[in-house]
């Protein structure tokens, strides 16, 4: 980023505390189609919500459990072009994918330290030929699932050297392909090429310009700028 300061006017706001529709309880991702329907991770509620662009409640994916199409704890989400939704099931260990409708939905990964098993995974990302990209949280690493019975790519493991990770949250793939990860524990940015190569990494501890203090959701944009929650 330029580092340019820009304003901006909130258009609209929505939702208030609760567990109805429109409500929420702790939420903590969320996504955007490419028809601007906007898709919230709503973790204390057990659910995703899908709004219309002008906050009208479209849709509500998921309820409380550990059976298909149920969550526990959802936290990170992503929409594919096609237009189905990737959410990381965190309590239940697994990635859920629900057709653009909310039904037929389906899982991949179960609770373990294995090549396609999971420890809490809290954000998922996905290309454009749905390969997934996952921050296995708990077991300090990134999975990619391709999406045909390929076995998982892994990298990571838990440390503070290039390439290594303590508790990674977010995720996000660029345009070009590459994967960034918000580091939680170590405080910084890193970036991948998909494949899992390391190229770079930013940040460090602090509260100055380009100090990152648990970053934990990111996003980039099609012009290649990246967002950062800095918790």
């Amino acid at each position: 980023m330029d580092g340019t300061s820009k304003s901006y006017v909130v258009a609209a706001v929505w939702g208030s505390p609760g567990s109805g529709e429109g409500q929420f309880r702790s939420p903590s991702g969320i996504a955007v189609d490419k028809e601007g329907n906007v898709y919230v991770a709503d973790s204390e509620n057990h659910c995703v919500q899908k709004f219309q662009p002008d906050g009208t409640v479209a849709a509500v994916y998921g309820s409380p459990g550990t059976k298909k199409g149920q969550l526990s704890k959802p936290y990170g989400l992503s929409v594919h072009e096609s237009g189905s939704v990737f959410v990381a099931d965190v309590h239940n260990s697994r990635i859920q994918i629900f057709a653009p409708d909310g039904s037929g939905a389906s899982a991949r990964g179960t609770h373990g330290t294995a090549k396609g098993q999971f420890f809490w995974p809290h954000a998922v990302a996905v290309d454009s030929a749905e390969n997934l990209f996952v921050t296995d949280t708990y077991n300090h690493r990134v999975q990619n699932l391709p999406p045909r019975g390929t076995r998982a790519r892994v990298w990571g493991g838990q440390g503070a050297e290039d390439g290594q990770f303590s508790y990674p949250v977010g995720i996000a793939v660029g345009a070009e392909g590459n994967v960034y990860v918000a580091d939680e524990n170590n405080h910084c940015v890193q970036k991948f090429t998909p494949d899992g190569q390391f190229l770079l990494k930013w940040g460090g501890r602090g509260s100055g310009d380009g100090q990152l203090n648990h970053p934990r959701l990111i996003a980039v944009d099609g012009l290649g700028d990246i967002y950062v929650v800095d918790a």
